[in-house]
């Protein structure tokens, strides 16, 4: 039985050379720790300086580091192409 178009469109394609498939890209393992994708499309990361030695930092400076932060800029993109094969 044969599979609709719709469905095959979605299907990774493997390039064929010789007799040999050339191999699937991977996603960057650290930035798929750092950053994530919201359903419109921007890229989320935390702030940094949160792990430890908190108490000597102001409350203030605590707070805000806890909210996270959108990535603007020309980074959008290298992330984004980082975390590919997995979105």
């Amino acid at each position: 039985m044969r599979a609709s178009r719709a469905s095959e469109a979605r299907l990774p394609r493997l390039e064929v050379i010789g007799s040999a498939a050339m191999p699937k890209q991977k996603t960057h393992k650290g930035i798929r720790k750092r950053f994530k994708l919201t359903a419109s499309g921007k890229v989320k990361h935390k702030k940094a300086y949160r792990g430890h030695k908190l108490a000597h930092k102001g409350g203030k400076r605590n707070r805000q580091a806890r909210a996270d932060r959108v990535v603007e800029g020309l980074q959008v993109a290298m992330i984004r192409h980082a975390l590919l094969p997995s979105v």
